[in-house]
């Protein structure tokens, strides 16, 4: 007659199954993110692009973002698909026997009493594909991370921690809105859910079992802006059309997309407001790298503001490519967060107000030129910016703040509103600006 098994022979069951749940969901990850990286491979490495040899293109290794030639990576594509084909098989072998050892945690739990305590469904992990742009999207947040830090669900885990807010950068087809779609293969593909290949709790006593450690978050480093700049700061998004296509590529190996928006967001704020008058109203930034026309645009309403960027004008600067990437978002960035009267001020004034910004960032390029004087003062750009420049060093610090905040109250009227804010009219200051010179 077999006897009945103590308790401590029960906790030691029961510990062995979750140490075992454990192992497997780890195995079962590590194996996951590997396939994964062939799939990208093999994704990013499409027939299209076999007959291309020399177009670039970027593989994460080792977490590093690394240009590469098509040319440097065919040869080893069909050990690629091979070994993908192998993980997979070796993958769907321990979720078969990790749900064999889940089940078999479940009845060892029901013999003995000890019920699991329930909870709330979490939702499968979704991984979609766009196969022209070999791009992925995942639901996650800044706030809960991949575990590994390399480009695939959307962003960067680097860029997101060092972000005060939610950073989601999001890679997708012409078609934004491909989340709409999931029930569309060629766009789908489900990846597994982490979460639930963890064991469940229990409410098995304390005296006879350790209690489970919490979940580690990300230790969060001290934000280098006020709390009221980072308060304001939007929703900030990413779309990138296409991975392959060069000014993508020189975008994504240039700069930390993440860290970018933030701190260009964060300058304009503190550029023309302060804790008092900062707006809050923009909820939502998105910048959309892909070849188009002209340099960069901005658009959108009160909440939602979208950033253009054309990929066509990144590739063609040549050695000044980070410099001119930081200094046109900058500018742009400063046409979703300023006043403009009501669409009253002149174009020139506000596209002015930009450049100040830039240039006080120092993103100017080259070949602006502080010493052109002739015009008139709202000629826009680097010229109207020099102008601004002349009046914050005159004028006192905070002078274009003042500037833009008044653009808020009603509409534009030339002839009183620079006495109302400056004490003389923009001719005078005009005039004495250009004998400065």
């Amino acid at each position: 007659m077999s006897t009945k098994p103590t308790d401590q022979e029960i906790q030691a069951r029961f510990s062995r199954f979750q140490n075992e749940l454990q192992q497997l969901a780890q195995k079962i990850g590590e194996l996951e993110s590997e396939a994964e990286e062939h799939d990208l491979v093999l994704t990013t490495l499409s027939e299209p692009y076999k007959n291309e040899p020399d177009r670039k293109c970027f593989r994460m290794i080792g977490g590093v973002l690394v240009e590469r030639t098509v040319k440097d990576v065919v040869p080893s594509l069909e050990m690629n698909r091979n070994g993908a084909s192998g993980l997979k098989g070796v993958l769907e072998t321990l979720v078969r026997q990790y749900k064999t050892k889940e089940e078999e945690f479940g009845a060892f739990q029901r013999e003995h009493k000890i019920r699991a305590i329930s909870r709330a469904q979490e939702p499968e992990v979704e991984y979609l594909r766009v196969r022209k742009d070999h791009a992925y999207r995942s639901p996650r947040t800044f706030r809960d991370p991949p575990p590994y830090p390399i480009w695939r669900d959307g962003y960067s885990t680097q860029s997101a921690l060092r972000a005060p807010g939610p950073v989601k950068l999001l890679w997708s087809s012409t078609d934004h809105n491909i989340s709409d779609r999931p029930g569309n293969p060629k766009f789908q593909r489900v990846g597994l859910d982490r979460k639930r290949l963890q064991p469940q709790p229990t409410n098995v006593p304390p005296s006879q079992t350790s209690p489970p450690e919490p979940t580690p978050f990300a230790p969060q480093p001290p934000s280098e802006f006020p709390s009221w700049v980072t308060e304001a700061i939007p929703e900030l998004d990413l779309v990138i059309e296409d991975v392959l296509c060069p000014g993508a590529t020189l975008f994504l190996t240039l700069v930390q997309p993440g860290k970018l928006l933030q701190d260009a967001v964060a300058g304009v704020l503190m550029e023309l407001y302060d804790k008092e008058t900062v707006p809050k109203r923009v909820k939502f930034l998105r910048v959309i790298i892909k070849e188009t026309n002209g340099v960069a645009a901005t658009s959108g309403d009160e909440i939602r503001k979208t950033i253009v960027f054309n990929a066509k004008y990144i590739a063609q600067v040549g050695r000044r490519a980070k410099d001119e990437i930081l200094g046109v978002i900058r500018h742009e960035v400063v046409h979703c967060f300023q006043h403009d009267a009501q669409g009253t001020a002149p174009g020139g004034l506000i596209e002015g107000v930009a450049d100040f910004v830039r240039l006080r960032a120092g993103f100017a390029p080259p070949h602006w030129k502080r010493g052109d004087g002739g015009g008139r003062w709202d000629s826009g750009y680097e010229r109207t910016a020099f102008f601004l420049d002349w009046l914050e060093r005159t004028k006192g610090a905070g002078t274009v703040k003042k500037i833009n905040v008044g653009l808020s109250e009603g509409k534009y009227q030339e002839g009183c509103f620079w006495k109302q804010v400056l004490g003389e009219s923009v001719d005078s200051l005009w005039e004495r600006y250009k004998k400065s010179l």
